[in-house]
């Protein structure tokens, strides 16, 4: 089973969708948030099972996508998942100050 760490930016990120979510849905936000969580508990089982970021060409960045949101993560080891940040499918990935968390 991989080690999952999370980035502060990947935190961050997930808590403006909750909050940003919560303005109109209180329990939507909550049910995206639990889906994005249990995505992520997925990859410390199936660590591969991401695709490689498309626009970064990485072979070791990769991100699964979950309802709007991709989630993007480093894969250091088979052993270490490090998610470095979740975007909204709707914004580039490369507008991301440093996508390496």
């Amino acid at each position: 089973m991989a080690q999952t760490t999370w980035s502060v930016q990947a935190i961050d990120d997930l808590s403006s969708i909750e909050a940003y979510l919560s303005l109109s849905s209180p329990r939507y936000a909550e049910l995206v948030v639990d889906e994005i969580l249990a995505g992520v508990e997925l990859l410390g089982n199936f660590p591969e099972m991401g695709r490689v970021v498309p626009e970064m060409g990485v072979p070791n960045l990769r991100e699964i996508i979950v309802k709007n949101y991709r989630v993007v993560y480093y894969l250091n080891f088979q052993d270490e998942v490090e998610i470095v940040t979740i975007r909204h499918s709707s914004r580039p990935l490369k507008d991301t100050s440093n996508p390496f968390g």
